[in-house]
């Protein structure tokens, strides 16, 4: 019977999961971490943090259901939105969002675009707009991953979304 490898990639934990062809759970496996917060509103994690969970994570899974990695049919990710490799969800955009709407970004034009009635300065764009401001070798990265994304790449060292 095809075995499911599942992560879910949270705020504070990264959930594994095995799933088993009939749709039940085999084994699940919980790996804690706490990212920092260097500002008020800022929060970063080390990419590095996510691997490892995902590692201990599906190691765990298999091992407990006693099935090899060989034995998976597919593998799914699933995360907290907007939280992307470099920089994690954290306040310090807020500032770039003001400045685009002030400067030549209306809430009516945006709502246009996106559906959005507001300017979240969570969104990606406001987040890469700070690092252009702040931390420029930082925005010179060739890609933007979200995490999932990051998982994918580590995994296969293929750049893929969903």
């Amino acid at each position: 019977m095809p075995v499911y490898l599942t992560f879910d990639i949270g705020t504070t934990a990264l959930k594994t999961a095995l799933v088993g062809g009939d749709g039940r759970m085999r084994a699940a496996h919980t790996v804690e971490y706490t990212f920092s917060s260097p500002q008020p509103g800022w929060a970063e994690m080390d990419p590095e943090v996510y691997w490892q969970a995902a590692v201990e994570g599906a190691r765990a899974a298999l091992a407990e259901a006693a099935e090899a990695a060989s034995d998976l049919a597919a593998v799914g990710f699933s995360s907290q939105g907007e939280s992307f490799i470099p920089v994690n969800a954290d306040k310090r955009s807020q500032a770039v969002a003001d400045q685009w709407e002030a400067e030549w970004l209306s809430r009516d034009e945006y709502r246009r675009i996106c559906g959005y009635p507001w300017i979240p300065a969570e969104l990606t764009a406001f987040k890469i707009g700070w690092l252009a401001q702040h931390e420029p070798e930082a925005h010179r990265a060739a890609k933007f991953l979200w995490l999932p994304d990051y998982l994918i790449y580590r995994l296969t060292g293929e750049v893929a979304t969903d």
